[in-house]
């Protein structure tokens, strides 16, 4: 059963089956089904304690492969956020003089390097930008659909740490704060705890890798690296591969699940249809990269990690209460401002990163809560939908990673007709 440390307000699930919740046997262990909290051996043990069970064998068990598209929405949620802070990409606010896809660099390699010429502020307030703006942004693209595409690249190469770390949050916050409470005066709980699962199995930890992501040797079209270069000459790195982040969950069974939507700046994206989550005002695919043990297709970027950092299992996060509002309290400030450096160490977090996450984490919370207490997560799909949108290069390689993309698309449509041609034989 979950279990609650002194002065904490945190329900951590079992981390493992180390014995009978019934006669301390360590031999052919199984969880409950019900409940996902406690392990026997056997029918007969279940059977035993089923009378001092039965009022706590109550579980809302959300699936991680359900319900991941609205922790991707949070993250853009994040990106969209510091367009109104000093985080936004410097993209948006200069002339695009040219976009060369491969191009030799001035350290000798080859990867894409787009010119940033004079300020000029392309994001619009309150609406997309026209088409006549973006072609006075992008004078020298190839058409409209490339300048809203080089406009979300943009958008969406925001500030990474704070977008992972307000997510996991605001999970800690609506998920693990939640116990089955028995009535007194009815059979019905006064309250039914939520935990996260993965298919069968209960999700144990989660947290935030840190590492590096590499294309993927066998891959059809090997991302570049990019760089931005001034008018006079100065370089602006682009996304850093060497030192990414992602959220993890980990599992009773032992398997380790990743979510990663912060790769689309660096040459990589699946992207999950939004429509039946109803997060409005969007209506556009979200991007998301799931790896789970039914993601055959190998990814463009491969992820390598190097640390992890639990949230769920950190203990100095269990006593505090998240505020209401964006304004927050001491305690949870110094939160926010230590794990942000101990993420990304060596460097330091900003007085940026450390505002956008505290406000992010207040409005994801309001959405989780939402999300779990109207139990609107029960009309998910089971396995949701994910469309191939990477991000190309213009001009004719644009063209030739396009037509590798359709038939990638083409291709796992017809692996799942052979797989369910197999099923009916």
């Amino acid at each position: 059963m979950s279990t609650l440390t002194q002065g904490s307000r945190i329900f951590l699930p079992l981390q493992s089956m180390s014995e009978c919740h019934a006669c301390g046997s360590t031999k052919n262990l199984r969880i409950c089904s019900g409940c996902g909290e406690r392990t026997y051996c056997s029918r007969e043990c279940q059977f035993n304690q089923w009378k001092e069970h039965k009022p706590f064998c109550k579980t809302n068990r959300i699936g991680v492969a359900t319900i991941y598209p609205i922790f991707a929405f949070m993250v853009d949620q994040v990106h969209f956020s510091a367009l109104a802070t000093d985080a936004a990409h410097p993209g948006l606010k200069h002339k695009i003089l040219s976009d060369e896809p491969e191009t030799s660099l001035p350290d000798g390699t080859i990867g894409r390097l787009i010119r940033l010429g004079p300020p000029f502020s392309v994001l619009a307030p309150g609406a997309e930008p026209s088409p006549d703006r973006l072609q006075a942004w992008h004078p020298t693209g190839n058409d409209m659909s490339s300048r809203f595409l080089l406009m979300d690249f943009f958008m969406r190469h925001g500030p990474v740490a704070p977008s992972v770390l307000s997510v996991c949050l605001a999970i800690l916050e609506t998920i693990y704060t939640t116990a089955t409470v028995p009535s007194s005066s009815s059979s019905v709980p006064s309250s039914i705890r939520t935990r996260l699962r993965y298919r069968s199995s209960p999700v144990v930890d989660f947290g935030i890798c840190s590492g590096s992501v590499t294309p993927e040797p066998s891959t059809l079209s090997k991302p570049l690296p990019v760089i931005y270069q001034y008018e006079d000459g100065t370089i602006l790195p682009g996304p850093d591969r060497e030192n990414h982040l992602w959220i993890y969950f980990d599992t009773l069974n032992g398997e380790r699940i990743l979510l990663d939507s912060n790769l689309f700046s660096m040459g990589q994206m699946d992207s999950v249809d939004t429509g039946p989550y109803h997060v409005e005002p969007y209506s556009r695919p979200i991007p998301a990269v799931f790896f789970d043990r039914s993601e055959r297709r190998r990814g463009v970027l491969v992820h390598q990690e190097r640390k992890s950092f639990s949230i769920l299992r950190n203990l100095d996060l269990h006593q505090i209460t998240w505020p209401s509002n964006s304004t927050g309290d001491i305690q949870s400030l110094r939160a926010v401002a230590s794990l942000l450096d101990t993420i990304k160490a060596p460097s330091h977090a900003s007085e940026t990163d450390r505002d956008l996450c505290l406000q992010s984490t207040v409005a994801h919370v309001k959405c989780m809560q939402e999300v779990i207490q109207s139990n609107r997560w029960k009309s998910f799909p089971v396995k949701p939908e994910v469309f191939i949108n990477m991000p190309v290069p213009p001009g004719p390689a644009g063209e030739a990673v396009r037509e590798q993309i359709n038939q990638v698309r083409g291709g796992r449509k017809d692996s799942k007709k052979a797989q369910r041609g197999k099923k009916r034989k």
